[in-house]
């Protein structure tokens, strides 16, 4: 945890041949759907660049699907929010507006579409955070039912590493669960990657991108991995983004997803929504503020949604931008919020993004005969001009517009006989088929999963209409694979100009394609491995007979074995039509983490007319994945040093003691601010009240560095501590005794810290005085100055660590975790403090280990029985610390509390009840009335006359009387005294005070010392405590 920091400066500074698959009978290989979209290697169009051909297929598999599991990542790292030294990326933290602008796009089109979307969120930064579960995505207001845990993203930019291994190497694991078969990474960053050890941001791409990296066992998985680059200057992360979404060389598997660059934190909401699908036909451009868009609308694309969003740096120049639409033939429009009608076409404006200047999002549907033709978009400025500000133009006609499949259910693969035709219709959001009076063209082809050329089995037909059927006459024998489907829809032209090219409509589901005898298999099929077990489902439809006997792969040095419900001796058996499923289960002797490549299942399958049988070998997509086991890990691994002699135990004693250095940059302003604990609040002795920390005291303490092995930090030393353990990584260990640090870690009795100490604290307890031995024997005033205990007050100096970078907003951040932890700390000190000595001149007690703190504890604040520490007892029954009273003391008849009678008791004698008489409160003696009692009389009493006693009187008396101003009293006089006066008094003078004025001989003047002495801790007279004590 703390070992893993490093400061946040520090961070910006450096900042995977097949056999044959398909049988001689022809029997077919049905792809997965979770696999197979995001591994084609080419687009359905020809044209599409890697990038569109990923957001295609992303559009095209849930559309086909119906469904989508989509994991957002989002950075944690405290470049986002900056410091006074590193200027923020995202100050305003619009990467928040921008993932709930990009889920309600998502949500918008799951309504539209009748999808079922789920999103889960996480962020990362030195390790994965987990945010959230799957949810199921639904909208909820003007929002949606997740923006709340977005918006806990504002407040979590305090990271200071980028460790983009640990971010995906999460978001691998975070889809065990997943059910969908379109899943989907979103990853998001404003830096190059930073990690711990590492000695760069290449070294860290090698493990992401290594063949058995996260990003390989994310694709083999068939896991589509998106970027989101915000351009953070030298530290901009687009180059390792775009390699790890796009690139060939970023693990041995085809890329299957896309980056999208946000030049600064106003893009970045236009960023997040290019991975939004389309809601139906689309349009998009790019245009500078000053320029205009043109698009062509015709009588049969409506409605029409325009969403618009301005960027750039520039419109912090720009005064005011008012968006205009200008309708065919028109007059220019500006779009607020009172307007309704534009040409007779009722419209709809509203604001788009609150923070970006000039967004606005407008809801258009035909009305009147001024519809069909040339409409214009564009800004007009007001007030200041800038070449660097521009706007991201996006139209969505006939919103909710489908591909529909007849017979295709949702999750489902097709499978299909080579004498069937795939019945298409295009149907709008009122579920009616929708003719078009442009051009309407419509591809289909599928894509094999063993590599094949792909099938075309229809190319730009004619689908003006809204339906066709597609035959399969073009398959040869049996296929299996990916279907893709395309509908490219180009509005009608108006008066000589060409009508808008709009963006296509995409639809993708697995297909199996074989004679109508034989029955058809998964071509692949999906194995996700969690550390040693995982299951699969193979999905087969009719007519004949399968099954899958018991075999193994190999996965690298892995073998995976493998046993299904559905074996030779239990065949399962299909009529034509009719669908079933064969479980697979897998196991492997050791969790690892790998990509699985080139590993195949053969199962056989035998056709439902001949009888004839033949075996298929279907493919293997997935991954091992080994959990994360730290302990498993470390006993594996010296196991392994141990067999193989290969790497000798000191040169990991040796890597660690180079690498175990305290940062020396940057630098440290570090604070002493002495303590105390009033109940359970942290408060400081200097000033008063509830512990505070100002900016302005933490600028004023002085700069210091570390010499790589130590530090010193407001006088106190901390150096650094290797262990025996090779694997635990070096600790600072501060050399003050009776310390624990802000995370409650000790070594040795001294505070434990993380190497980089930046930010954080540790207390150091005062070591109290030697005890007397005195012990009050009325058990008026409990325990005795001079015997601290675990209920007396601890006097502590925090040390507080600064980064030299340190905002006030990390640091009010320090100074609620020591409002909130300190107590505790403190707490923990004070049981384990040791003692400088007895009052008999012994040894000093030692202090008390962690362990043994916690093994005198049932839980903390509650002791075990006999563990006393003196709270809800008598005082009579307190045991002495040193000398004093017997151990009976307080027992019946005795030194005690008994029942009536003569001794020390609490009837008569030294105790609170009557005196040497039944009467109560009025003879002499040593009981409640007089002698050494709390109540009145005369000799020793307590009230008024004289004695040992609590209240005043004369001679040893404690209120004003004959000796109430002299004597053992509790008000001003001088003399000694249990009192609070002079003496032993509570006040001013000299004695054994209890939080006296001047201990007994403990303050600087022992006989009229009037400074501030509490439970044995004495001063100078002046509230201030002596040099050697002041730690």
């Amino acid at each position: 945890m703390l070992d893993n920091a490093t400061t946040m400066a520090g961070r910006i500074a450096r900042r995977f041949t097949g056999r044959r698959v398909i049988g001689a009978v022809g029997v077919a290989a049905l792809a997965m759907v979770a696999g197979s979209a995001g591994a084609l290697a080419q687009g359905l169009g020809s044209g599409q660049g890697g990038g569109d051909r990923a957001l295609s297929e992303f559009a095209g598999c849930i559309a086909g699907s119906k469904s989508g599991d989509i994991l957002l990542v989002m950075d944690e790292s405290g470049s986002l929010a900056g410091t006074d030294a590193i200027t923020a990326t995202d100050p305003d933290a619009k990467r928040v507006d921008a993932a709930q602008a990009f889920v309600k796009k998502m949500a918008d089109y799951a309504d539209a579409t009748g999808s079922d979307i789920n999103v889960r969120l996480a962020g990362f930064g030195g390790d994965y955070n987990a945010a959230t579960d799957w949810t199921a995505l639904e909208s909820d207001d003007d929002g949606t039912n997740v923006d709340d845990d977005i918006e806990a993203f504002a407040d979590r930019a305090n990271e200071n590493w980028t460790d983009y291994s640990a971010g995906l190497t999460g978001a691998a694991a975070a889809f065990r669960d997943s059910e969908s078969p379109c899943r989907t990474v979103l990853f998001f960053s404003d830096g190059k990657p930073t990690a711990e050890g590492a000695a760069d941001d290449s070294a860290i791409m090698d493990q992401v991108c290594h063949a058995d990296g996260p990003v390989g066992r994310l694709r083999a998985s068939g896991i589509q991995v998106f970027t989101i680059g915000l351009s953070n200057g030298d530290d901009d992360p687009a180059e390792h983004l775009r390699r790890i979404s796009e690139g060939t060389d970023c693990s041995a598997l085809a890329p299957n997803g896309a980056y999208i660059p946000a030049a600064d934190a106003s893009a970045l909401t236009a960023a997040f929504e290019k991975m939004a699908p389309s809601l139906g036909l689309g349009y998009d451009e790019s245009r500078g503020i000053d320029e205009s868009v043109e698009f062509t609308l015709d009588d049969s694309v409506t409605p029409v949604q325009l969403s618009v969003t301005p960027t750039g740096p520039g419109l912090d120049d720009i005064g005011a931008l008012i968006p205009v639409l200008t309708p065919p033939g028109g007059a220019p429009i500006d779009l607020t919020g009172d307007v309704s009608d534009i040409a007779g076409n009722p419209i709809t404006v509203t604001e788009g993004n609150e923070d970006a200047k000039g967004s606005v999002k407008v809801n258009m549907e035909r009305g009147g005969d001024e519809w069909a033709g040339n409409w214009t978009f564009g800004y007009r400025v007001e007030g200041g001009q800038s070449d660097d500000a521009g706007y991201e133009f996006k139209l969505d006609i006939i919103p909710g517009l489908s591909i529909v499949v007849a017979d295709s259910q949702p999750n489902v693969p097709l499978a299909k006989s080579d004498d069937d035709v795939i019945g298409v219709s295009i149907v709008g959001p009122d579920g009616d088929q929708r003719r078009f009076d442009g051009d309407a063209r419509f591809t289909a082809r599928i894509e094999p999963s063993n590599g094949d050329a792909p099938i075309t089995l229809v190319d730009n037909e004619d689908i003006r209409s809204g339906s066709l059927d597609v035959p399969l006459d073009k398959v040869n024998g049996a296929v299996a694979g990916n279907l893709r489907m395309e509908l490219a829809v180009t509005t009608a032209g108006d008066e000589g100009r060409p009508g808008t090219q709009l963006k296509p409509l995409h639809f993708s589901k697995d297909i199996s394609v074989a004679p109508a005898t034989m029955p058809k298999l998964p071509g692949s099929v999906n194995l996700d491995v969690h550390g040693t077990d995982g299951t699969a489902t193979m999905q087969v439809a009719g007519p004949g007979t399968v099954w899958v006997d018991p075999g193994s792969f190999t996965v690298g040095d892995a073998t995976v074995e493998y046993t299904a419900d559905h074996d030779e001796s239990n065949p399962l058996e299909l009529e034509r039509g009719e669908t079933g499923e064969i479980v697979l289960t897998a196991t492997t002797g050791t969790a690892i983490d790998r990509a699985i490549a080139d590993a195949w299942i053969p199962v056989t399958a035998v056709d439902a007319e001949s009888g004839q049988q033949d075996t298929v070998d279907v493919r293997v997509e997935g991954a091992l994945t080994a959990p994360i086991d730290k302990a498993t890990f470390g006993v594996a691994l010296v196991l392994a040093l141990l067999l193989a002699l290969l790497i000798p135990l000191g040169v990991l004693y040796l890597m660690k003691y180079l690498t175990g250095r305290i940062p020396s940059s940057p630098g440290i302003h570090a604070v002493r601010v002495p303590v105390t604990l009033d109940g359970t609040t942290v408060v400081r002795t200097d000033k008063g009240g509830e512990f505070d920390l100002t900016y302005e005291e933490v600028i004023a303490a002085p700069r210091v560095t570390s010499s790589g092995r130590s530090v010193t930090l407001a006088g106190e030393q901390g150096v650094v501590k290797t262990g025996l353990n090779p694997f635990e990584p070096p600790k600072a260990v501060a050399e003050s005794p009776n310390s624990i640090s802000d995370a409650g870690e000790r070594s040795g009795g001294s505070a434990q810290l993380p190497l980089a100490v930046h930010d954080r604290w540790f207390a150091i307890a005062q070591i109290p005085a030697p005890s007397t031995g005195m012990q009050d024997p009325m058990g008026q005033l409990g325990q005795m100055p001079g015997a601290p205990g675990e209920d007396a007050p601890i006097r502590a100096s925090l040390i507080v660590a600064a980064d030299e970078g340190i905002t006030r907003e990390r640091l009010a951040a320090i100074v609620d975790d020591i409002r909130r932890n300190g107590a505790d700390r403190l707490g923990r000190l004070r049981e384990t403090m040791s003692t400088e000595g007895s009052a008999d001149g012994g040894p000093a007690e030692s202090p008390k280990t962690d362990k043994e703190s916690k093994r005198a504890k049932g839980k903390r604040g509650r002791r075990e029985a006999g563990a006393g520490d003196g709270r809800n007892q008598s005082p009579q029954a307190q045991p002495s610390p040193q000398n004093g009273f017997p151990s009976d003391f307080g027992s019946n008849d005795s030194f005690g509390g008994g029942s009536a009678g003569s001794g020390f008791g609490s009837n008569s004698g030294f105790g609170t009840g009557p005196g040497s008489t039944p009467d109560a409160n009025r003879d002499s003696g040593f009981g409640q009335g007089s002698g050494f009692g709390s109540g009145g009389g005369s000799g020793f009493g307590g009230n008024p006359g004289s004695g040992f006693g609590t209240g005043g009187g004369s001679g040893f008396g404690g209120n004003p009387g004959s000796g109430g101003d002299s004597g053992f009293g509790s008000n001003p006089g001088s003399g000694s005294g249990f009192g609070g006066s002079s003496g032993f008094g509570s006040n001013s003078g000299s004695g054994f005070g209890r939080p006296s004025q001047g201990g007994f001989g403990q303050g600087p003047d022992s006989g009229s010392g009037s400074g501030r002495a509490e439970w044995g801790v004495p001063d100078d007279g002046a509230g201030n405590p002596p040099g050697d004590l002041d730690r």
